[in-house]
């Protein structure tokens, strides 16, 4: 039998031989449910599971986003003087998907639906239809169907926020350690 060195199997010679990362483990990177951005004049109708909008703010810098980081000297995006924005993720079930998803929500569409909902502290149950304008950039709009049906036959809500730092190219420890159980919910992570 002749080796993997050997001239007839590998006649370059100057090809190393090299380890291939053979892994049996599936890995689990990415986000647990698809990040729903609407896109031009898409319309989909949302049940809420979650009980509120998570928001993360972020930088666009270098072609990409990236999340902002407290305190602001220390942040990459404040440092090359990128303006600071808020982006909003709610756990919904999307009835024309068929799917759960993260429904990412402008701070105006987020405030929009707050609103329509008469500022309820637990969105859950609720259910809404959104749109956007033709552009894909462009802005959304939400009507309220049911401002609450059955919240407690739901499933139960699943945080955007660990998603969203696997996105952002977080690993599961760098994840773990920001979203450590001794911290609020609301003041969880390194990021804001």
């Amino acid at each position: 039998m002749q080796s993997y060195e050997d001239e007839t199997i590998n006649p370059t010679k100057s090809r190393k031989k090299m380890n291939v990362a053979f892994d049996d483990d599936i890995p689990e990177d990415g986000p647990e449910l698809f990040m729903l951005r609407i896109k031009g004049s898409q319309k989909f109708t949302m049940n809420v599971y979650g009980q509120k909008i998570r928001g993360i703010f972020y930088h666009w810098n270098n072609g990409g986003s990236e999340p902002h980081y407290e305190p602001s000297i220390n942040c990459p995006g404040c440092k090359v003087a990128q303006n600071k924005k808020w982006k909003g993720y709610l756990h919904c079930y999307c009835v024309e998907m068929r799917q759960e998803v993260f429904l990412e929500l402008t701070a105006a569409a987020a405030k929009s639906l707050k609103h329509q909902l008469g500022n309820l502290p637990n969105m859950r149950g609720s259910i809404f239809q959104i749109k956007r304008t033709t552009s894909d950039n462009g802005r959304l709009f939400i009507s309220i169907l049911a401002p609450h049906s059955q919240p407690h036959v739901l499933p139960p809500e699943k945080d955007p926020r660990p998603s969203l730092l696997a996105l952002y190219g977080f690993t599961k420890d760098e994840i773990a350690d920001i979203m450590t159980p001794n911290q609020a919910p609301e003041e969880a992570g390194d990021f804001s």
